[in-house]
């Protein structure tokens, strides 16, 4: 029926002085191990008639809500306030700020990044806190919190030593080898290794690439920012990266009619980072079909 179906993936969680994070808890598992699909209902949204109109093609997602399809007559509508709770973080403890914050902003990409040290051993390590910057100069950006006892982490550590990491695409073929590697190891453990991962040797970094990720960026280092007191736990250094070379599998490339190349998503199964400890895929997909007033001449 053309409709694209999404999964969840929950694990549980040990205490933490066992691990970063401990083995998941698999139910109901489908073709990926751990994982329990989710089917949405159809949405209610269909191609506006008036000429020039943004509308929504029928007939190829699920939604779990309405779209809405009016807009406000006035900014001065009459809206109810009541429902909503006022929360001041400077009266809140450090997790519950952690889990309101994670909770409100989600889907979060996973940057599963690699690095080496000076002595050659890999690490790798996924991070949610994640985002593109700008494409020019093609970059990217990402956060490490401090670690409990007042240090940095290892991929930290890797990238301001030598400037090089290479950001690797996460779907769910490879969800559980990059869980893996959300655990705390040795410095000197390498956890390509550790997470039985086939290491690329990169173009124009040191760190390898996952073989088993479907898109790799090989990127150096521009600037980093230490944000609140960065020897203390809770804190965070953020990370810009300049994007110097991008492999991706053939299967996920695609020539559009203008003659660019893009990336072709839709198979891809890419997961993301919801609240806590819960994963999930693209399960509700709609394209937008003559926006006069958006298109991609405006990027």
């Amino acid at each position: 029926n053309g409709c694209l179906r999404g999964y969840r993936i929950c694990c549980s969680r040990e205490p933490a002085n066992r691990a970063r994070e401990t083995e998941p808890t698999l139910a109901n598992p489908c073709r990926i191990s751990g994982m329990r699909r989710v089917v949405g209902r159809h949405a209610c949204a269909t191609r506006r008639g008036r000429r020039g109109a943004a509308g929504v093609r029928p007939g190829c997602y699920t939604s779990e809500v309405h779209l809405g399809s009016k807009r406000l007559s006035s900014s001065k509508a009459n809206i109810d306030a009541s429902p909503f709770q006022t929360i001041d973080f400077a009266d809140m403890d450090l997790r519950t700020r952690y889990r309101i914050l994670c909770g409100a902003i989600l889907p979060r990409p996973i940057a599963w990044i690699s690095t080496v040290d000076a002595n050659g051993v890999n690490n790798v390590a996924p991070l949610s806190f994640f985002m593109p910057v700008t494409s020019d100069p093609p970059s990217l950006a990402f956060s490490l919190t401090t670690k409990k006892d007042g240090t940095l982490k290892d991929t930290l550590q890797n990238l301001k030593a030598n400037g090089q990491f290479v950001v690797n695409h996460v779907t769910a073929e490879c969800f559980m080898a990059m869980y893996e590697t959300s655990k705390e190891f040795d410095p000197t453990v390498d956890e390509f290794g550790m997470a039985k991962l086939t290491p690329i040797p990169s173009r124009k970094v040191a760190p390898s690439r996952i073989a088993e990720a479907p898109i790799h960026m090989e990127c150096e280092l521009i600037d980093t920012m230490a944000v609140g007191n960065i020897e203390k736990y809770g804190s965070s250094t953020l990370v810009v990266g300049r994007v110097l070379v991008t492999h991706v599998q053939d299967k996920y490339l695609e020539k559009r009619s203008d003659g660019a190349k893009a990336v072709r998503n839709q198979d891809m199964a890419t997961v993301a980072r919801l609240g806590g400890l819960e994963y999930g895929t693209i399960g509700n997909r709609w394209t937008l079909q003559k926006d006069a007033n958006w298109n991609e001449k405006h990027w």
